[in-house]
């Protein structure tokens, strides 16, 4: 024992900085962006002398460990905490979490040498009844509130029994419907009905869009979203047409309406794919329908439909909830709390693929808020992507793509598609070419600008700035990329972005500027200092200048092809 624990003491002094950075060790520990990040610190605990005295050590050899321990810890501790025997230790240079946390834990001096990890808060909304709502935590949505909760510009359409106009969690994001009953969509303004005469469509509509976090209620999937009641029948019993319910959702599409949730039955109507096909590829959005209640395997498959089943709060299929090639995706459905229609108070328990359907549009809302320049596809393409697999891995014939996760969702929402510029202006020299729209995309459209010579023949730098915005509220990562050149040898490409912490321009990548089209891409260290908070304004720089070096001085183009900021959590 004593030659094992000389060895340590050996190791400590000789092998320290060395040794920490090579391990073959399986990683034990994973970052999650956003969950948990490595924070360049440990937290170690030496063996406990009673726990030593159990593995049949002697008081004076139980010493000698903790001791050693102490000496090893001692090298890069940042602080001793008495009260649980732990040291919070500082990853040497060169090394990392993995490598010295397997190396400490190889001495047999520490109980546990674990990552101080840097976490975040889990959004959890002050809404009195969300602690009913089992099925927000299922599918991961408080995480993905910490990044995005919702964008006000993006508009869910229920098309359903109505909604109650003035029910408190609903009433200040409604935006005017239509009644399409008889199969032709009537405007709210123009006297169409919209108001719930059943109360299965307020329920639904508070799934997707409940406002969260007003001491009110519940919250919705996504909190922040506006809703669109499309009213699809005169009826107190709720039953409507096929007809009715496509000419409302083609209605709300024509209106604004990106996501549309229908929750009644008769998916497997051709015309609910031709209506799909045109919201997804004509109106950029996505149609979302439930799969139905009668615990049945069901086949048509619809291209432009997400069909959606219902799962339990044990991630099985709800008991009543149809399945097959047909579904999809599955999200919660079985004992779901929301909003209801018996005043502008209430809210109840509600149960079936109704109520699977408009969490899902809810999730769909969010990752088209995260980044509005998404398509329908894309955004469909995410949410199934992201599902959680309940069966065999992908798109299987009985559970589809699995059941959705907010989380996952929104990571691959911040990931998938850069933000563009929204504006731009020339700071230094003068506009030749190109609008915004220039700098949107690598296609040989740029947008030029010069400066003629001044001062004795002298080049004066010129400067695009571009502003973008990030809808992600945790920026955990930035990459510029930047396609440019200018039209002569003898000139520099400098890059900044605004460092809204110091209130200052700084210098990202600076590199002698090529003559064709060259994409520049940097990752900026401490990222979120180049997000506006609360905006999410990111503002860009590009400046062609002179190179000191270079003798010869004449006029020269700085041309731009596209400019791309990608946000991750």
């Amino acid at each position: 024992m004593r030659i094992t624990f000389s060895l340590a003491l050996i190791a400590s002094a000789c092998v320290w900085s060395a040794a920490q950075g090579v391990s073959n060790a399986a990683p034990r520990f994973v970052e999650q962006p956003g969950v948990q990040e490595f924070s360049g610190r440990l937290i170690a605990r030496p063996v406990p002398i009673e726990k030593l005295l159990e593995r049949g050590l002697t008081l004076q050899q139980a010493q000698r460990v903790r001791n050693e321990a102490a000496i090893l810890a001692g090298r890069t501790t940042v602080r001793y905490v008495p009260e649980t025997d732990e040291y919070v230790l500082e990853v040497p240079e060169g090394a990392n979490e993995q490598s010295t946390a397997n190396w400490l834990m190889r001495t047999g001096s520490f109980q546990y040498v674990e990552p101080d990890w840097t976490v975040y808060p889990v959004a959890t909304p002050n809404d009195p009844q969300f602690a009913q709502q089992w099925h927000h935590s299922k599918i991961e949505a408080p995480t993905a509130w910490n990044h995005n909760v919702g964008n006000g510009t993006i508009i869910v359409a229920i098309t359903d029994t109505g909604v109650r106009l003035d029910h408190e969690d609903l009433s200040a994001h409604l935006v005017p419907g239509a009644n399409s009953a008889t199969g032709t969509a009537i405007p709210q303004a123009s006297g169409g009905q919209v108001n719930d005469i059943n109360g299965h469509g307020s329920h639904c509509a508070g799934i997707a869009g409940a406002i969260g976090n007003n001491g009110k209620g519940v919250s919705g999937v996504a909190w922040n979203v506006r809703i669109m009641p499309i009213r699809v029948t005169n009826s107190s019993g709720g039953s409507s047409s096929i007809s009715a319910l496509t000419a409302g959702a083609r209605w709300a599409a024509d209106n604004g309406a990106r996501v549309v949730s229908t929750s009644y039955s008769g998916y497997s109507n051709s015309a609910v794919q031709t209506t799909g096909n045109y919201i997804k590829n004509t109106r950029n959005g996505i149609y979302l329908w439930a799969a139905g209640n009668s615990n049945a395997n069901i086949n048509t498959d619809h291209v432009d439909v997400t069909v959606v089943g219902s799962t339990n709060q044990s991630d099985g299929k709800s008991s009543f909830s149809n399945y097959g090639p047909g579904t999809d995706v599955y999200a919660p459905g079985s004992d779901i709390r929301s909003t209801y229609n018996a005043s502008s108070t209430s809210y109840t328990t509600m149960s079936g693929t109704s109520m699977a359907c408009p969490a899902a549009a809810g999730l769909a809302a969010l990752i088209m808020g995260t980044n509005p320049t998404l398509t329908g596809a894309q955004v469909e393409t995410i949410l199934y992507q992201t599902c959680t697999d309940l069966g065999t891995p992908g798109n299987d014939s009985y559970w589809g793509w699995g059941r959705i996760n907010a989380r996952d969702a929104l990571y691959r929402s911040y990931n998938t598609v850069p933000f563009l510029p929204d504006s731009f202006s020339i700071i230094s020299g003068s506009q030749v070419s190109g609008t915004v729209a220039s700098l949107a995309t690598s296609d040989d459209n740029r947008l030029v600008f010069s400066e003629p010579l001044f001062g004795g023949g002298r080049f004066a730098p010129i400067t695009l700035q571009a502003n973008l915005n990030s809808t992600n509220n945790q920026v955990g990562s930035i990459t510029l990329a930047v396609e440019g050149s200018a039209s002569r040898t003898g000139i520099n490409q400098r890059l900044q972005m605004f460092d809204f912490n110091a209130n200052t321009w700084v210098t990202v990548d600076l590199r002698a500027a090529s003559l064709t089209d060259t994409t520049t891409t940097v990752q900026p260290s401490v990222p979120s200092r180049f997000r506006q908070a609360g905006t999410g304004l990111v503002q860009v720089r590009v400046t062609y200048e002179a190179d000191p070096t270079f003798s010869a001085f004449k006029a020269a183009q700085g041309r731009v092809d596209r400019i791309s900021v990608l946000t991750g959590p």
